[in-house]
């Protein structure tokens, strides 16, 4: 339960926009923002099942 807690936590703050790369460059920041949280979505859900596989 607290790994699932700190691997969002830590992913979150890697794709916050600004602190690793803004997408797209030069978007407003709604924009900004759907596209990082589209990212944030579509990472997580990735690499979660790639590093916690089920059993």
């Amino acid at each position: 339960m607290y790994a699932k807690l700190l691997f969002h936590a830590l992913l979150f703050f890697v794709l916050v926009p600004g602190v690793l790369v803004s997408l797209p460059p030069g978007g407003s920041k709604l924009v900004v923002a759907g596209v990082h949280a589209i990212v944030f979505a579509v990472v997580s859900h990735l690499v979660w099942h790639l590093v916690f596989p089920r059993r």
